[in-house]
């Protein structure tokens, strides 16, 4: 199973009146530990399509999943980096980049926790 997995993915805007087509059926899988870039020019949809990943924007079509999983609906306020949070606390604790995929890999079942 792909750790990322985007799905003919499009996204547009609307902008004084005009229609804007940043993605158009973009299509991706990750696995789990391998690296990539996401590189094109200025307003080319990278921002975008991370948004999307991150589950902050919802694309017009196509789907995205991580870990086999929607990141919609959104976590609840308080847990906008889901894996971040302090142990037994609604609220986001300190997490350094380091420990972040970590946290994520923890959270669902990929890696144990450390003890």
């Amino acid at each position: 199973m792909p750790h990322i997995e985007v799905t003919d993915v499009a996204k547009s805007f609307e902008r004084d009146g005009r229609t804007r087509e940043v993605l158009r059926r973009v299509s991706l899988s990750v696995e789990l530990g391998e690296f990539v870039s996401i590189v094109g020019a200025m307003g080319s949809g990278k921002s975008t399509l991370l948004g999307m990943m991150a589950g902050l924007v919802r694309p017009d079509a196509g789907t995205i999943s991580l870990l086999g999983e929607s990141p919609w609906p959104r976590p609840p306020v308080g847990s906008a980096f889901p894996g971040t949070e302090a142990p037994g606390r609604g609220s986001p604790g300190r997490c350094t980049q380091a420990q972040h995929p970590d946290s994520q890999a923890v959270r669902h079942g990929v890696a144990q926790a450390p003890a």
